[in-house]
């Protein structure tokens, strides 16, 4: 079983450390992306 990127944010936010809420708006970023890149329409080839 593999946690999804929103799980991982979570469980950092809760865990306050430094060294977790660093990386916290790249894992942001990222699970953004991966929103954005799901609902894009693939083009005909």
């Amino acid at each position: 079983m593999v946690a999804s990127l929103a799980d991982i944010i979570h469980s950092k936010r809760a865990a306050g450390r430094e060294k977790d809420t660093a990386v916290i708006s790249i894992l942001e970023r990222t699970l953004h992306e991966e929103i954005a890149a799901s609902r894009e329409v693939p083009k005909d080839t």
